[in-house]
């Protein structure tokens, strides 16, 4: 019997990438009944045409990260990911750092995209 293995390898940004997505997938359903402005924290808002509005809080006080290489590497996976699906699937609607808090807003055309 043959056994493969694979070795992933990541960098912390990446890492930082997939976590924050994933605090979006998780908490995506809490959000429903409430309107956008009474919302705090990660939560995600589907719309009537079935586009999703995520909005990702995150801390970021580690000495390691770097705002502006957090933004150009949600950029460069944006655009990696717009490319493959041949349309503007997903586009990131804002960003700000404020308090210690990652603030960031992206806009996904449909479920399929988020």
């Amino acid at each position: 019997m043959r056994h493969v293995m694979c070795e992933y390898k990541t960098s912390r940004r990446t890492g930082f990438f997939v976590c924050i997505l994933l605090v979006v997938m998780m908490t995506g359903l809490s959000a429903c009944g409430e309107s956008e402005s009474e919302l705090s924290g990660s939560y995600a808002v589907i719309a009537e045409d079935g586009s999703i509005e995520a909005v990702l809080e995150e801390s970021f006080t580690e000495s390691y990260y770097d705002v502006n290489e957090l933004i150009a590497m949600v950029n460069e996976e944006l655009t990696a990911y717009n490319t493959q699906v041949g349309r503007e699937g997903i586009t990131l609607v804002s960003s700000e750092l404020k308090d210690g808090m990652m603030h960031l807003a992206l806009h996904f055309a449909s479920f399929a995209d988020y």
